[in-house]
C-alpha cells in the first residue's frame, strides 16, 4: 500500500517519517526537500513472523527498509541446511547491493512482526541519479557490511561452537523490564545463526549455564555474568 502523503497524512506521522529517513545513514547528506521527495517513494508493507519477503536469486525487487521488527537473511542448502548470514534490525536496510548486481543472494523472513518500507528499484536508482551525494553512504554501507562478512567467515572457520555462541549472545541481548540482560533467540535460531544444529547448540548453552555465566529459560537466555562473557571472549 503507497503511503498517500498527499491525501491529508496527519502531520505527525508525516514528521515522524522524515525523522526516521534522516536517522539512517545512507540518506544522511539529504536536506528537508530531498527527504519529501523520498517519502513519496515509499510503500508500507507489514509481514508476520515467519513470513517471507523474499527468496534466493529474485531479480528487480525493491530496497526496503526495516522500521520495526527484526527479519534473517539466511541461505539455505538443498539438503535444508541453514545459515543466517544477517540479521536487519529496525533502521536497518536490504537489498541495496540488487540495485547494481540483479538478483538477491540470500532467502529473508521476517523474524518477528515486522514493518518495512519499499522503494522501487527504478525509482531508487532514479531517485540516486538526480541526488547522486549520496552515493557516498551507500560505499560506506557496502565497506561496513562487507567487514561484517568478512567476520562471519573467519568465526564459522576458525571459532568453535561455543565461542561463537558467546558472541552471538553478547550481540543480541538486551534489557528487559525486570533489569536483567536477555537474549531472546530460540535454541533452534541460536543453532542457525552460528552454523551447526539445535542438539550441539544445546550442550554450548549448557556448558555455559553450567558455568555460572547464563541461565536458560523457557523462551530466552538470561546473561547472568556479562562480564566474564566478555572476557571469555575476549581473554
Amino acid at each position: 500500500m503507497t503511503i498517500a502523503f498527499q491525501k491529508g497524512l496527519p502531520p505527525e506521522t508525516s514528521n515522524q517519517l522524515s525523522a526516521f529517513l534522516k536517522s539512517l545513514h545512507i540518506f544522511a547528506r539529504l536536506n528537508d526537500n530531498e527527504i519529501e521527495e523520498m517519502k513519496k517513494l515509499l510503500q508500507k508493507k507489514k509481514f508476520k513472523k515467519g513470513q517471507s519477503i523474499f527468496m534466493e536469486g529474485d531479480r528487480d525487487i525493491p530496497v526496503y527498509i526495516v522500521e520495526s521488527g527484526k527479519v534473517k537473511a539466511y541461505k539455505c542448502s538443498s539438503c535444508g541446511k541453514e545459515q543466517v548470514v544477517r540479521v536487519v534490525n529496525a533502521g536497518d536496510v536490504l537489498c541495496l547491493a540488487t540495485l547494481f548486481c540483479g538478483s538477491t543472494c540470500a532467502r529473508t523472513d521476517a523474524l518477528e512482526d515486522s514493518i518495512v518500507y519499499a522503494i522501487e528499484k527504478l525509482a531508487m536508482l532514479e531517485f540516486i541519479d538526480r541526488h547522486p551525494s549520496i552515493a557516498v553512504n551507500f560505499l560506506q554501507y557496502f565497506a561496513s557490511h562487507m567487514k561484517k562478512f568478512y567476520k562471519l567467515a573467519g568465526d564459522l572457520s576458525l571459532k568453535d561452537v561455543t565461542v561463537r555462541i558467546m558472541g552471538l549472545l553478547l550481540e543480541h541481548s538486551v534489557p528487559n523490564d525486570k533489569g536483567e540482560i536477555v537474549c531472546t533467540l530460540t535454541q533452534k535460531e541460536i543453532a542457525l545463526f552460528v552454523g551447526t544444529v539445535r542438539e550441539v547448540a544445546g550442550r554450548a548453552l549448557k556448558k555455559l549455564q553450567e558455568r555460572g555465566l547464563i541461565e536458560m529459560k523457557y523462551d530466552e537466555v538470561v546473561i547472568l555474568k556479562k562480564d566474564s562473557l566478555i572476557f571469555s571472549l575476549y581473554p
